[in-house]
């Protein structure tokens, strides 16, 4: 791994490091361990319009932490 990629990896773990809990579980359930929205309700126990919203919340606040544009 270059400088430059450890750099952007560790902007994007701090980034994660500052969502609330609920935002930072779900986002990286669902993109490092590849869980559906639906995988992730059935596991915590809440509706997949509430997993949705936060996933969509969190990755906003990423894209906002790391400089990027938004959806």
């Amino acid at each position: 791994m270059t400088e430059a990629e450890n750099e952007v990896g560790q902007r994007v773990a701090d980034a994660l490091m500052r969502l609330p809990p609920e935002q930072r579980m779900v986002i990286i359930h669902a993109h490092s361990h590849g869980r559906s929205v639906a995988e992730l309700a059935d596991r915590l126990g809440m509706p997949a319009s509430t997993v949705r919203v936060l996933m969509y919340r969190g990755l906003c606040a990423l894209w906002v932490a790391l400089g990027e544009k938004g959806p």
